[in-house]
């Protein structure tokens, strides 16, 4: 299991704080509504929560399925069951070590420990396994969280830090329950230009695009 610093903290499309930081810098990207601890966006009042609209897109994933996507205050919506809470889906970021780290989380709400968790990328069109966790573990709290082997500068899977404008990746959480069952969750993540251009320098590209 893997622990998530809790200092630095930063929305998916919008960067919260400083992101240049003294040593090897981490960020956490928190999907709307999660970030909770100092450095997270602030809290929205419950005016213009109301106010602000639910956006659904409907994309297509790998195998050709058609998934909807929640957007609200330009933030993909965390997805949500009777039994698990998607938390965190995106990376931990190292410049001393210039590499990203995908890293994804999700409570238990009855603190049942799965049997098994796989998370795929699924935005291209063939699944990019990420994340395979035969024998998961959770947190005190019902947390779960499981991070991907590093990618570096060339990786092929992160040329789309360089696409113009926000960029929506979707992944997909295969979870097999305590007793059994197979429980599949599509959540998206969105990475702004400003956290792109971030990772971009993170990764030594010094401002170019990643290709």
């Amino acid at each position: 299991m893997m622990d998530l610093p809790p200092a630095v903290r930063f929305r998916a499309n919008r960067v919260a704080g400083p992101v240049l930081l003294a040593g090897s810098l981490q960020i956490v990207v928190l999907l709307a509504g999660c970030a909770t601890t100092p450095g997270a966006a602030p809290p929205r009042t419950p005016g213009a929560a109301a106010a602000a609209p639910v956006e659904v897109r409907r994309l297509k994933v790998a195998g050709g399925k058609t998934v909807e996507i929640r957007i609200e205050h330009g933030d993909a919506k965390p997805v949500e069951t009777s039994e698990v809470k998607v938390q965190v889906a995106g990376f931990v970021a190292d410049r001393e070590r210039q590499e990203l780290v995908y890293v994804f989380g999700f409570r238990e709400k009855k603190g049942a420990v799965p049997r098994a968790v796989t998370v795929d990328d699924v935005t291209g069109a063939e699944a990019a396994p990420l994340v395979a966790d035969a024998a998961p573990r959770l947190s005190r709290d019902g947390y779960w969280t499981g991070k991907a082997a590093p990618q570096r500068r060339g990786s092929a899977g992160l040329a789309w830090l360089g696409d113009a404008g926000d960029t929506f990746r979707v992944y997909r959480l295969t979870i097999t329950t305590a007793d059994g069952r197979t429980l599949v969750l599509f959540q998206a993540a969105i990475f702004g230009t400003e956290l792109k251009a971030a990772f971009r320098q993170i990764l030594g590209y010094e401002g170019r695009t990643a290709t």
